[in-house]
């Protein structure tokens, strides 16, 4: 039966290939780790680079600006890795980030900040870090950010790179997984 279905669905999906062009959306984007598009700007989008650099990208002219560069060990599979926006961005701002920092111990840090859009250089500010978590080893760090139909952020941390699950130690006086923000 999985057979059946997977070749049903490769024989989909070649007959899919020829129905699509691709183009260049935005060019000269080095290592891309993430994309989100703006909600109440349908052509512009976040870019997200492996080595540390947030851009603004307009579909439009295919150009992007700077928005922010995070100093970040990019080596292996770290770096600058995923980003959502709050589910009430467009009255608070707030966008969180999934980056490994450059100094200090190896580590996944989850924080957030006000993107501020309505000037002509956007930018990030008033970094609030939500989480730290130590990472093993320099690969499987996924960082997948998503909010769920429950307000939660969900946070993809990897297995760590020994091909174990990552067990997460959290020494503080709130658990862990209250991520819900203000």
């Amino acid at each position: 039966m999985i057979k059946i279905i997977s070749l049903s669905l490769l024989v989909c999906l070649s007959s899919f290939t020829h129905a699509f062009q691709l183009q260049d959306a935005v060019t000269d984007i080095k290592e891309p780790t993430d994309i989100l598009f703006l909600p109440s700007q349908p052509q512009s989008l976040l870019v997200t680079e492996k080595t540390g650099r947030l851009l603004l990208a307009n579909l439009a002219d295919k150009s992007h600006i700077p928005v922010h560069n995070f100093a970040v060990v990019s080596d292996v599979e770290l770096g600058l890795l995923g980003i959502t926006l709050h589910p009430n961005f467009a009255t608070n701002g707030y966008l969180f980030v999934n980056y490994n920092p450059k100094e200090g111990e190896l580590r996944t840090r989850i924080s957030r900040f006000t993107l501020d859009l309505a000037q002509q250089n956007p930018s990030l500010r008033d970094e609030k870090i939500i989480l730290e978590v130590a990472q093993p080893y320099k690969n499987h760090n996924a960082g997948q950010l998503s909010f769920g139909p429950d307000g939660y952020l969900y946070v993809g941390m990897g297995d760590g790179g020994s091909g174990e699950t990552l067990k997460v130690m959290v020494r503080t006086y709130k658990p862990y997984w209250v991520l819900c923000c203000d």
